[in-house]
């Protein structure tokens, strides 16, 4: 069976929608209410930080170019053991989508469809997915490059239209909390917005890039970009609308696109903020979806993963409505009970990752890092 592919650019679109997503709009009130008016750094500091674990990614799929990330599992920590690891990581994209999926639905309901049922928008956004993942990865590493100039435009207008109303003096003063606050708020958003999606994006890394080597350059451009749209938005937040009411603003993006006015001829620019927000978010659910329905055909040995991703899409819809109905739902999610899957898949697996595979590295006398991904060859995976 051949295995589909996209390209580099392809995939470094899918590295900053899976990124961005949610946080485009929610970034900026999380980190003002822990840090205030110094939130416009953090994610400048946490883009530099969390750059080691990017290159942890990147190891790992030069260790195994050609296989499934539950099949790395298996090679690494046997096939019982590396199972129940797949499965344990397989809980983080099923788990998280039903989240993501109701916040952008009460998104749609507050700003356009106040009278449409919940129901009518979530099972439509998640239909539209589904079909995507069940079409495969080469159909959504298309349509990701075929939105980008979307979302570019959508972004650098909306910015060029808002900057004027930047006061710095918003920014002072500086470093008014405790140290400790600080480390928290860095380590929560490159726990948050940076480990969890680069260990999801294994799924397809560097597997189903057709050029290797360029594949690393995609990951690492793509989230240095996101990084950067996500501090752009933060710095937009804090110096236009001031710490003090970015705080209390759930959709801080559709406050500042109110405040534009040229002219008395254009006005109101939230509508660029949904387009933003509608692609960023679809395409960070269809990785979601296709990681869980993927990574479920590895564990249980079908070659044939697409049918699954209709029954993951109707549970993650039902998990959204019956299991998130408020936000007050989402916000403990997201602050508490995410943290239970975040801490063992995002930092304990690749940490046993890591040890295991230096170790049976040494031993089968191989370099630990590879020159290049093609240097990682099948008969390197066996001796593994």
């Amino acid at each position: 069976m051949t295995t589909p592919t996209i390209s580099s650019n392809q995939f470094r679109s899918i590295v900053i929608y899976t990124t961005c997503g949610t946080a485009l709009l929610s970034l900026p009130t999380t980190l003002a209410n822990i840090v205030s008016q110094d939130a416009w750094w953090i994610p400048l500091v946490s883009l530099l930080l969390g750059f080691p674990y990017v290159l942890l990614i990147i190891l790992f799929g030069r260790w195994f170019p050609n296989d499934t990330f539950v099949i790395m599992l298996t090679r690494l920590f046997g096939t019982w053991f590396g199972k129940i690891a797949g499965v344990l990581f397989l809980l983080l994209p099923f788990l998280s989508a039903p989240h993501h999926l109701h916040f952008f639905t009460q998104f749609i309901m507050t700003h356009f469809f106040r009278d449409t049922p919940s129901i009518i928008l979530t099972a439509s956004f998640m239909a539209v997915v589904t079909v995507a993942v069940y079409r495969d990865i080469e159909v959504i590493g298309r349509a990701s490059e075929l939105t980008m100039f979307i979302f570019i435009f959508s972004v650098l207008l909306f910015s060029v239209f808002v900057i004027q109303d930047v006061d710095t003096s918003y920014l002072k003063p500086m470093f008014q909390n405790e140290p400790r606050t600080y480390v928290e708020t860095i380590l929560f958003m490159n726990s948050r917005i940076v480990a969890v999606h680069m260990i999801i994006l294994l799924v397809l890394f560097p597997r189903n890039i057709q050029d290797k080597r360029k594949a690393e350059h995609a990951l690492i451009s793509g989230y240095i970009i996101a990084c950067l749209l996500l501090f752009m938005t933060v710095f937009l937040s804090i110096t236009i609308l001031g710490p003090e009411l970015t705080k209390i603003q759930l959709y801080t993006g559709f406050k500042l696109g109110q405040r534009v006015e040229i002219a008395g001829i254009i006005e109101r620019l939230e509508s660029f903020l949904y387009v933003i927000f509608f692609i960023t978010l679809f395409f960070k659910l269809a990785i979601y979806l296709y990681a869980t329905s993927f990574s479920f055909a590895n564990i249980i040995g079908i070659r044939n993963h697409e049918p699954l991703a209709i029954p993951f899409g109707i549970l993650i819809t039902v998990l959204s409505m019956t299991e998130f109905k408020s936000m007050i739902d989402d916000s403990d999610f997201y602050f508490l009970g995410s943290l239970y899957l975040i801490v063992p898949i995002v930092y304990v697996i690749p940490a046993l990752m890591l040890i295991t595979g230096i170790i049976k590295r040494a031993r089968a006398h191989q370099p630990i890092v590879p020159k290049h991904p093609s240097g990682a060859t099948t008969r390197n995976h066996h001796d593994l």
